[in-house]
């Protein structure tokens, strides 16, 4: 079978090697498209802050079909069923996987900390493998991931905002790549919020936007006076996504979201100063959010549900054998969306 191996920073490889035959509890699937994270764009450049190793098999938002299954015909899955997978690969027994597998003390990361998914085939515990519907398109399929770290996001903003209220709460999401989006699609899809805004910099994405049904918005120049009356009248969203991880995102989410108020931070922010007296004064709740692990089943279904808005997400298609052309591609972010590599092609 073929592979793309990144042996160190800016070097990808062709190889061959044999099928792995799947053993009890697995599966071995035939992958169709890899999509490109931004963090495999860091990777490939060297500029990558967590662990991670090298060489290595990139690779944790892809999808394609079942081969075999390991256990047999009795087994959850059936030759020819589409699939995807979790990044996240959890243990299941320590005591941070029995609140939330996503803070595993034990983690390992696809295609970062472990062999990913650039292959032609892949040998997978089950348990890190997800079930689509017959009819789903591969290239949408393979948004899973990142549509289910954004679907995990909203699901922690509305369940704090409560969801008999979200449809009369106004959200505002900094940054439109396909994080982004993805919350906007499933604040409105999932959680039928008011009304979605978005903004980001980039003229395409704020484009992008549009087509999953947000409005685009600026920043607002300022916010309230030196009274608490018109700092606290002035501000217009019951919640706030930050997903760029732009050092001046915090501050503005603080100061644009409405008193009682949701902030739910995505992005990877640097080391910086922040001004947080707001989080007192507004008396708002600020949530970070991590993975997508319990949310997949949300994500397919939006996959399912929605394939016109969530085809935006797809920015580009590219042929293995082409595949530094693709990282080229997400490096120079000409495009809105994902960046794939297909191993039909």
């Amino acid at each position: 079978m073929k592979g793309l191996l990144l042996k160190e920073p800016l070097k990808l490889e062709i190889t061959k090697s044999d099928m792995v035959k799947p053993g009890p509890g697995e599966v071995l699937i035939e992958v169709d498209n890899v999509g490109l994270c931004g963090s495999d764009l860091h990777l490939y450049k060297g500029t990558y802050n967590g662990p991670h190793k090298y060489p290595m098999y990139f690779g944790h938002e892809w999808a394609g079909r079942v081969v075999e299954d390991g256990d047999g015909k009795g087994g959850r899955f059936t030759a020819g069923d589409p699939v995807t997978g979790d990044c996240s690969h959890f243990c299941s027994e320590c005591k941070l996987c029995a609140v939330d597998k996503n803070l595993c003390a034990h983690i390992e990361k696809y295609g970062i900390t472990m062999d990913g998914a650039s292959r032609q085939f892949i040998t997978l515990d089950k348990k890190y493998v997800y079930k689509a519907p017959a009819h789903v398109r591969m290239d949408l399929l393979s948004l899973a991931e990142p549509l289910a770290v954004a679907a995990r996001a909203a699901k922690r903003a509305a369940a704090t905002i409560g969801l008999d209220n979200m449809s009369r709460a106004k959200a505002l999401v900094l940054g439109a790549g396909p994080i982004g989006l993805g919350v906007m699609l499933a604040l409105r899809n999932l959680y039928g919020a008011a009304g979605v805004y978005g903004d980001d910099l980039i003229e395409t994405r704020r484009a992008a936007m549009i087509k999953v049904g947000a409005t685009p918005v600026g920043k607002i120049e300022r916010i309230g006076g030196e009274d608490y009356a018109s700092l606290y009248s002035d501000a217009l969203w019951d919640i706030v996504v930050e997903t760029t991880g732009a050092p001046g995102a915090v501050e503005r989410a603080l100061a644009e979201v409405k008193p009682m108020g949701v902030v739910v931070l995505l992005g990877f922010l640097p080391k910086t100063e922040y001004e947080l007296k707001l989080i007192t004064v507004k008396a708002l709740t600020v949530l970070g959010s991590i993975g997508g692990t319990g949310n997949f089943e949300d994500a397919i279904g939006l996959i399912s549900s929605n394939p016109e808005e969530v085809n935006t997400l797809v920015g580009g298609k590219v042929g293995y054998k082409e595949a530094v052309k693709a990282f080229e591609l997400g490096l120079g972010r000409s495009v809105a969306g994902k960046v794939q590599i297909s191993f039909k092609e």
